[in-house]
């Protein structure tokens, strides 16, 4: 009879630096995506979780914040919907001090809808003013992407990674690249309308001006895409390669047949509420549909 072997478990242990249950988590799910997010729609403000935008079991953002003047929002409510895609949260201003005014706290309301379809992120944030001026509101969006896999989310530590980059491609969009050392080209689009007064690789920065009971809307899209290149290729002809997974590969300006947003339809009332007012009547360059409802600010 051999021996039994006693093997040291050491290297298999996973370190822990966080809790997962010191505070409310929402989750959002559609095919191969999912969200990990906090009860303000926001996720990754703290470092060691496992809260992101996951697709195909890599995290393609890994922190998102948003902010008003500097601050975070207070929570009023927070709300995942039956099918699991949607978030909607309701949030207010602390005292703030906007340049040479202050904001008295609870005079704008912001109503934050994370609506998760075909791989993208979609956000609308709506911006009320119930103040009795005129308050030109200035909000940050931070955001990175790291690109670790779920072991590696999970704590697993790895001897090798492959390149991360990241550029502003546009006046409204931002781009993470991660070519991995498995020869998979993965990116992250974030784009913002209106365009941002400011955009880096790290943040954006959008100003409202709001009249007394007035209101005005953000939209924020988080879209992952990879694509399989070999390691040879050239950085400009991976770009002209790159198969988009999470967007529609046609728009067209008809209404698509079983278009019908309405309370039985959850996922495409979320799309309708999520829509830019510029797509009313056309094809949305979001979500590839064209809308043929009326939608205020």
């Amino acid at each position: 009879m051999h021996d039994a072997v006693t093997r040291d478990t050491a290297d298999y242990e996973i370190g822990v630096t966080t809790s997962l249950t010191d505070r409310p988590l929402r989750n959002l799910k559609d095919g191969e995506a999912f969200a990990v997010l906090d009860s303000r729609g926001d996720f990754g403000r703290r470092a060691g979780t496992a809260e992101g935008l996951f697709f195909r079991d890599t995290r393609f953002l890994s922190y998102l914040e948003l902010r008003l003047e500097g601050q975070k929002l207070e929570l009023l409510s927070s709300t995942t919907h039956d099918d699991k895609a949607t978030l909607s949260v309701n949030l207010t201003n602390p005292d703030l001090h906007s340049g040479a005014e202050n904001i008295a706290r609870e005079t704008i309301f912001v109503e934050r809808t994370k609506f998760l379809w075909k791989g993208t992120l979609y956000e609308r944030l709506r911006v009320k003013n119930f103040a009795s001026e005129t308050r030109r509101l200035r909000f940050n969006y931070l955001f990175d992407a790291d690109f670790h896999d779920l072991f590696e989310v999970r704590g697993v530590g790895r001897q090798a990674r492959g390149r991360v980059s990241a550029r502003v491609i546009g006046p409204d969009r931002v781009e993470f690249h991660y070519f991995g050392l498995d020869g998979i080209s993965r990116r992250t689009f974030i784009s913002f309308a209106p365009s941002p007064v400011v955009l880096e690789t790290n943040g954006a920065q959008l100003d409202l001006d709001i009249a007394p009971g007035g209101a005005a809307s953000i939209f924020v899209t988080e879209c992952p895409s990879d694509t399989s290149i070999s390691a040879g290729s050239r950085p400009a002809a991976a770009a002209t390669s790159r198969i988009s997974v999470s967007r529609p590969s046609n728009c067209s300006p008809v209404t698509p047949r079983g278009w019908n947003p309405s309370p039985k339809r959850p996922a495409r009332r979320a799309a309708a509420l999520l829509c830019p007012p510029m797509c009313i009547g056309r094809c949305c360059p979001a979500t590839g549909f064209g809308l043929q409802t009326t939608l205020s600010n």
